[in-house]
């Protein structure tokens, strides 16, 4: 069955989250690495956006992890 874009949207947020904390980061710190605001985050975080993928390398390259991390189930 197919993804729809709901829900990946939904994995990439929940991923980021997942990885930030794992890193032992607040949202203000992924934030200042990849150069925007905190609520950028928080709304990635929440899926109320949707990452660009180069907003994807930055969010992968600041928490230490593949890009593909932050696509996966």
């Amino acid at each position: 069955m197919a993804m729809k874009k709901d829900e990946l949207i939904n994995i990439i947020a929940k991923n980021i989250k997942k990885y930030r904390n794992a890193a032992d980061m607040r949202q203000l710190d992924l934030s200042i690495q990849i150069n925007v605001i905190e609520n950028h985050i928080y709304m990635l975080e929440s899926g109320k956006r949707t990452p660009s993928i180069d907003t994807i390398l930055k969010i992968a390259n600041a928490l230490n992890i593949e890009p593909y991390e932050l696509l996966k189930k």
